[in-house]
């Protein structure tokens, strides 16, 4: 082997290292960015919930909460109950954590969904770049623009509770679109629809 291919090899290498704990360390910042930003009114004000779509959200989840998904037909307005996904979605949240020793009250899980839907909405924002682009970088970077892009802060902004409406719906949509991509790249939809073309 000729001696002088050995050191672009290495160096080869330690340029791959770098820029993989470039794109780490962006990927990290975006992240700390994304959840500093939307719970400044949190820090400031503390975690209480005010205006009344958040509130009323908060109490359809706890009413959730304490009777189960069978007490919503014995609420008095079953068709007030129109955004369900983010009730059970708070409940989910409220008992995951409570089973994995980290309780949080339901008022909290509702004041700090946004800010956790909104970095969740960013990673997978980063998903779909990484899909399409195939580059890691790109992935970060893409997650740091949707981290602090003005337009997506403020519709998931823990601002008082907040209902997490418009993040939880861009988080769903980001990861359905990285999931779909990924299905459509790497063939595995196409030999899905091969195998069931019944379903079609």
């Amino acid at each position: 082997m000729d001696p002088a291919i050995k050191p672009k090899d290495g160096g080869g290498a330690s340029s791959s290292l770098v820029l993989f704990v470039i794109n780490s360390i962006v990927l990290a910042y975006s992240c700390m960015k994304a959840y500093t930003i939307r719970t400044i009114a949190i820090k400031e004000f503390g975690r209480i919930i005010h205006e009344f779509d958040p509130w009323f959200n908060y109490r359809a989840a706890e009413y959730l909460h304490a009777h189960g998904r069978g007490g919503l037909k014995q609420f008095e307005s079953p068709a007030a109950f129109l955004g369900l996904g983010i009730q059970f979605t708070a409940v989910g949240i409220f008992h995951a954590l409570n089973y994995l020793g980290m309780p949080m009250s339901l008022n909290d899980v509702c004041c700090f969904m946004p800010a956790w839907f909104g970095v969740s909405a960013s990673l997978f924002t980063g998903l779909i770049a990484l899909e399409c682009s195939g580059s890691p970088t790109a992935a970060a970077f893409t997650t740091m623009i949707m981290a602090i892009i003005p337009a997506h802060a403020m519709r998931s902004i823990a601002q008082h509770g907040r209902t997490p409406r418009p993040t939880l719906s861009e988080s769903s949509s980001a990861w359905s679109h990285s999931t779909q991509l990924s299905c459509l790249l790497s063939g595995s939809l196409h030999h899905q629809l091969q195998l069931q073309p019944a379903k079609l």
